[in-house]
């Protein structure tokens, strides 16, 4: 909105008599935004009511977690993507009942309803992998997401299923780190690099309670080394394909 308005961030902060480091932290979803301020913008840029109803949209007790409004707009923007899941499968893959089961242990709090509506966020972005535009993907899978059984056997088979389906899609690349290999630099939690066409790129590295966007050179410097080395310690992505069948069928022989 600022943008269409011709106006430069240190312009804005200037009308609104705030450091424009202020106004920055904003725009970057750092600071959050307070009523007075967006009817001010409001009036500044001229939306007509726009900006207000967007805040209301995102600040309704109902309204989706941050990392659920944001993901899927970086996700969109993006035209390559690499993900590295230490511990659970990436949600772009992840079957209806296994989102439940993960949702539903990581946010006990929440009452059955929101949990369902953060299921149906979960899975509207992997519409995305359908859509002629979708970026291409570079996965990375410790082998304990495969073998850590969530919810139940039956729930990792089709999980699984779900996953070795994704890996014949030419535009994913899928890859997994055996339990075998000894040199294992992604130990610190799951990341994801997002590569856009205009933009500088973005690393999305999660924590208990959500996703914290790192843009600083030298952290994005850091995340993609840490990605490379990752890709050259894993399996190719046959013999990882190989091994998400030979997981599954062991679950079917217990």
């Amino acid at each position: 909105m600022r943008k269409n308005t011709g106006m430069t961030q240190a312009q804005v902060a200037k009308e609104l008599q705030v450091a424009p480091s202020y106004y920055s932290q904003w725009e970057n979803g750092v600071r959050p935004l307070s009523a007075e301020y967006v009817h001010a913008l409001d009036t500044l840029f001229k939306t007509s009511g726009g900006l207000l109803r967007l805040w209301q949209d995102l600040n309704r007790p109902d309204a989706l977690p941050p990392g659920f409004q944001e993901l899927p707009r970086l996700e969109r923007a993006a035209d390559r993507l690499r993900d590295y899941g230490p511990l659970l499968v990436p949600g772009l893959f992840q079957t209806p009942e296994y989102a439940r089961i993960v949702l539903e242990c990581e946010r006990p709090w929440e009452k059955d309803g929101a949990v369902e509506r953060l299921v149906e966020a979960r899975l509207a972005r992997q519409q995305l992998l359908e859509e002629e535009g979708a970026p291409l993907l570079a996965v990375v899978l410790d082998e304990g997401v495969l073998r850590r059984v969530v919810g139940s056997p039956e729930v990792m088979k089709e999980q699984l299923d779900r996953l070795h389906a994704a890996g014949q899609n030419r535009r994913i690349s899928l890859q997994v780190m055996p339990w075998a290999t000894r040199r294992r630099p992604g130990l610190t939690g799951p990341f994801r690099i997002y590569t856009f066409h205009e933009r500088p790129e973005v690393v999305s590295a999660e924590y208990a309670m959500g996703e914290h966007l790192l843009d600083r050179p030298e952290d994005l410097a850091a995340y993609n080394t840490l990605f490379s080395i990752l890709q050259s310690e894993a399996l190719p992505t046959a013999q990882s394909l190989d091994l998400i069948k030979k997981v599954r069928k062991e679950l079917d022989e217990q």
